[in-house]
């Protein structure tokens, strides 16, 4: 297929399950710019995907996997989300009836499904949406029997907790799941006629040119990873030349051997990152995404921890091989060392106090809550969730 007639291929079908990708975004993000972010996050990585799209494969089970997998994803970033945009002038998704406008009913709907966590709103939006228990195990990847147990469940919890709090005609009424599937099913008969999306923002030209998150994550692994290849090369080179003189050849292999790890780490976190593919089951992908994560934050942990015992051999490397000097016979060196010994407090302390308060910039932020350890206890709860989510447990 030619890339024209790909491209329109790709419009077409996007256009006409446009629906989903409005109540993925109106479900996860209650903020108009941040469903914009979300839609244009989703419309990428649908483009990117699409080439490895399955024709005998349902084109809205694919759909939705990208789409929920992308929202997930997007509701679990840690920190203030970098904006940007495929257009500064035009929205990518355009609705005439906003939340505030629709039924008391459908307001309810969002309102439950907001409360829930990023699992069980993929679950509740997939059934709303009149999908068959075996469809959403297939877009889910649990089991058919996991998908009735924790449809029921949630039945039971909205009879319980949004009991007499709706009014519908100037009475109170019971939410129901079931009978609300009739307003739903009414809800999106309406959306056909009231969502528009920008034709020209879902061109090749625009979409060629844009980056996914996934993408972004890579290029700057694979600078780091560049980084770390050039500092090996460097330190190899310095311990060649020095090989005879164990002063310095000995804390320049130590440094060699730091970032020889710090480079593996990179070229493992880049491999993760390319082998995740958005078109799959989404608690499969949901776990590679979180096991990147955590792989990620203790990545920047143990560099952190091993940076403070080779910092003083590396600050003789560098200033033998940049000054000349030897540092063995100055107080540089140990000023260095008590630098080194001291950084790992002050980090945590750093961290800790002010991490939260780093919402101007979204990487230090980052980086603070990965040294407190707020963002691995986080990963490792969601990925408790995730097979929590996955195990049927009837009992329970």
């Amino acid at each position: 297929m030619t890339t024209p007639a790909l491209q329109e291929r790709f419009q077409t079908l996007v256009d006409e399950h446009r629906k989903i990708l409005y109540k993925v975004c109106n479900s996860y993000c209650w903020n108009r710019d941040d469903r914009e972010d979300l839609a244009q996050e989703i419309v990428i990585q649908l483009w990117q995907s699409f080439g490895s799209f399955d024709e005998r494969c349902r084109f809205s089970t694919w759909m939705y996997r990208i789409c929920l997998n992308v929202a997930i994803s997007f509701y679990r970033r840690e920190s203030t989300r970098t904006r940007y945009v495929l257009s500064d002038e035009e929205h990518l998704l355009n609705a005439i009836d906003e939340t505030a406008n629709q039924p008391a009913e459908i307001q309810a709907l969002y309102q439950f499904i907001d409360g829930l966590d990023s699992l069980k709103k993929a679950l509740v939006l997939l059934y709303l949406d009149g999908n068959s228990y075996l469809e959403i195990a297939d877009v889910l990847g649990i089991s058919e029997t996991n998908v009735a147990t924790k449809i029921s469940r949630l039945k039971q919890t909205m009879r319980h907790e949004f009991r007499g709090t709706v009014r519908v005609k100037e009475e109170k009424t019971m939410l129901d799941l079931d009978e609300l599937k009739h307003h739903w099913a009414e809800h999106d008969r309406k959306l056909d006629g009231s969502i528009r999306l920008s034709r020209e923002l879902l061109s090749a030209t625009n979409l060629n040119g844009a980056r996914s998150a996934m993408q972004r994550m890579a290029a700057f692994l694979g600078l780091e990873a560049a980084v770390w290849f050039a500092i090996v090369m460097a330190l190899g080179s310095f311990i060649y030349e020095h090989i005879g003189i164990l002063q310095f050849a000995v804390p320049a292999v130590a440094s060699d051997v730091f970032a020889i790890g710090m480079l593996i780490a990179a070229i493992r976190q880049i491999v993760a990152a390319r082998q995740i593919d958005y078109g799959r089951p989404i608690a499969s992908i949901q776990k590679q995404l979180e096991t990147l994560r955590v792989l990620r934050i203790r990545t920047t942990q143990w560099g952190l921890l091993a940076g403070v015992i080779v910092w003083a051999p590396f600050a003789i490397v560098v200033a033998k091989a940049f000054f000349g000097l030897d540092a063995y016979s100055t107080a540089w060196l140990w000023a260095n060392v008590l630098f080194g010994l001291s950084l790992p407090p002050l980090a945590l302390w750093l961290s800790k106090k002010y991490g939260n308060r780093m919402g101007w910039s979204p990487f230090i932020q980052r980086l603070m809550n990965d040294i407190a350890g707020h963002n691995l206890t986080a990963a490792k709860v969601h990925l408790a969730r995730l097979s929590e989510f996955e195990g049927e447990n009837p009992g329970r």
